[in-house]
């Protein structure tokens, strides 16, 4: 694959529907694997096009004078690239004066943020995300391994019951929705309880956080470097950072490297929980 860089749009939401832990055998560096990648290039209906594009992150990090120091250093470890696989669908059309049958070619995209060798998050709809990353497989070969990172309850709800899980730099200012999963009666039935953007009363839900609910998701508002994050984080692995807060003020650049620098500090807090240290 070329190491052609293709100008950044979010095209889409800040939803996060693939992270993963990944396995790269220790001789290669990103540049290496990059050139490993076929390159996206058009098709037709009998050829669809599907490939891969270097994003042009790195050079726009740089020159913002808006991303901290701190928070700029860890987003230098990232790397991107863009998935992009064509399909057509049959349509009736006017061409020529008669109304006809046509192909009309459409694009399905995930954005693949590679904190390489370790980890990658994938942004893109979930049916996407997994053929991006198969795709990803497929090309690389059985020495790479990507495990699928999803949280676990209990971290969710030491999260939501403290709200500072761990001592870091990512701190949750306040709890505004939290869906409730049951494991009784009903088995995975569904309970949300959600404000608009003020605090949830959490007594009342710490008292059902026994053993005949579990946690399935949480969102809030976190603090990153003094910006104001609006997130929900699920169970699942999924992350939506919202439009709001600090975020919504941003160009689609500034709006991609805050949400990578949540990605970042939240998976971080996680391991850190998990590791138990």
């Amino acid at each position: 694959m070329a190491a052609l860089e293709h100008e950044f749009s979010l095209d889409g939401m800040l939803v996060f529907n693939g992270l993963y832990e990944c396995r790269v055998p220790n001789e290669l560096d990103f540049e290496t694997v990059l050139l490993s990648l076929p390159e996206y290039e058009e098709g037709t209906q009998e050829d669809p096009g599907d490939g891969f594009t270097r994003l042009a992150l790195d050079s726009a990090l740089s020159s913002r004078r808006d991303v901290e120091e701190e928070l700029g250093e860890e987003l230098r470890e990232v790397d991107h690239i863009r998935y992009v696989a064509e399909q057509y669908e049959r349509t009736v059309a006017e061409v020529d004066g008669e109304r006809r049958a046509v192909s009309v070619p459409s694009q399905r995209r995930v954005d693949l943020h590679w904190r390489f060798p370790d980890f990658l998050a994938a942004r893109g709809s979930r049916e996407d995300t997994k053929q991006a990353v198969s795709t990803l497989q497929k090309e690389l070969g059985g020495d790479f391994g990507f495990l699928k990172l999803e949280f676990d309850s209990h971290f969710l709800q030491q999260l939501f019951e403290e709200m500072e899980p761990v001592p870091g730099p990512l701190r949750l200012e306040r709890i505004t929705e939290v869906d409730l999963r049951s494991t009784s009666g009903k088995f995975g039935q569904f309970n949300r309880v959600s404000t608009e953007g003020k605090s949830l009363d959490r007594s009342d839900i710490i008292s059902r956080l026994s053993n005949e609910h579990e946690i399935e998701s949480l969102g809030g508002v976190f603090e990153l470097e003094g910006h104001e994050i609006h997130a929900t984080v699920s169970t699942n692995g999924r992350i939506h950072v919202r439009a709001s807060g600090d975020i919504q003020h941003r160009d689609d650049y500034g709006r991609i490297f805050l949400a990578l620098g949540f990605l970042n500090r939240f998976i971080e807090t996680y391991r850190h929980w998990k590791s138990g240290k």
